[in-house]
């Protein structure tokens, strides 16, 4: 079961910024709320490019609705960092309790 006090409190570490990741490797799956995509993906590509400045190896793996209008979502996807992308439909995936299938 999810667990949606930890899930906030990790959502608010990343967007105030006091989350500096320095290597390892995360997933991240933020609220579906435009701006806090866009705050999340900025912060994320800062992390990126002070892990690259440093020579430690850091790496996200991103969920996030395939919304390509939002500014989070196109920084993102244009990143020199992207390794790979996968866009799906909605009605070609599924989840729950954050179990996922394709």
């Amino acid at each position: 079961m999810p667990n949606a006090s930890h899930d906030h409190q990790c959502t608010t570490l990343l967007l105030s910024r006091r989350m500096t990741l320095k290597f390892g490797s995360y997933e991240v799956n933020p609220p579906f709320v435009p701006s806090i995509l866009t705050a999340a993906a900025q912060h994320m590509l800062q992390l990126l490019q002070a892990a690259e400045a440093s020579g430690t190896a850091l790496a996200f793996v991103v969920l996030l609705p395939g919304w390509q209008e939002v500014s989070g979502w196109q920084a993102l996807n244009s990143s020199p960092f992207i390794t790979q992308s996968l866009l799906l439909a909605a009605a070609d995936h599924g989840g729950c309790n954050h179990h996922w299938w394709t």
